[in-house]
């Protein structure tokens, strides 16, 4: 469980996006984020990327995932890099698209996915970004050995942003710049940092049409 505290942006009632939650830990619900909030988790993410001078993004997430816009079209635009997506990236197909310094903006069941597949190819001058749930460390360990490539990890939410991160298969995380985390007497992650957006339970996720 998360506690959030961040003081800040109960302030600030500019809010630019909305998004829902996944609905994994509960009913979905609308997380309200202002344009400061996606400019400062783009400026942390992109200072973590810079050396790897990345030079185009290719997506295989859908954008109306938090985790799928910031990366797959903040970060490319507030960094002036190209976009590359179409509407299914076959594991083979990602393959001969990857070229060098690109950034793959991906998920754990696709870096099982290429785990698989009987091709292989030298990715080193590439880099793959994982979220959206736990990246099994044996999964991590064997994409790094077939593909020679890293895969930075990042561990966040909807409603937190990004919170820490962690390369390939290692064991602790590293809190993001601007975000410090501690333990409560319950021992739920209490976050602080300025990428937490609003929860406004007025808005609802309803999967199928109200009439």
């Amino acid at each position: 469980a998360y506690l959030y505290n961040n003081k800040n942006i109960f302030n600030d009632k500019d809010f630019s996006f909305l998004y829902f939650t996944s609905g994994s830990t509960g009913f979905p619900l609308g997380a309200l984020k202002t344009k400061e909030n996606i400019i400062s988790e783009i400026e942390v993410l992109s200072s973590l990327l810079k050396k790897y001078e990345i030079k185009r993004v290719i997506v295989t997430v859908p954008f109306i995932h938090f985790y799928g816009s910031l990366m797959g079209i903040f970060y490319p635009l507030f960094n002036d890099i190209d976009i590359i997506l179409k509407e299914h990236f076959l594991p083979n197909d990602l393959l001969d698209i990857i070229d060098e310094n690109s950034l793959i903006v991906t998920t754990p069941l696709y870096i099982k996915s290429l785990n698989r597949i009987n091709s292989s190819k030298d990715l080193s001058k590439s880099l793959f970004i994982s979220s959206t749930a736990p990246l099994l460390s044996d999964d991590a360990k064997e994409f790094h050995e077939k593909f020679n490539s890293n895969i930075l990890q990042i561990f966040g939410s909807t409603e937190t942003g990004g919170i820490a991160y962690k390369f390939n298969d290692e064991t602790f995380w590293t809190p993001l710049e601007k975000v410090s985390t501690t333990l409560n007497e319950n021992n739920e992650l209490k976050v602080k940092s300025d990428f937490i957006s609003i929860i406004e339970t007025k808005f609802l996720f309803f999967p199928f049409p109200i009439k």
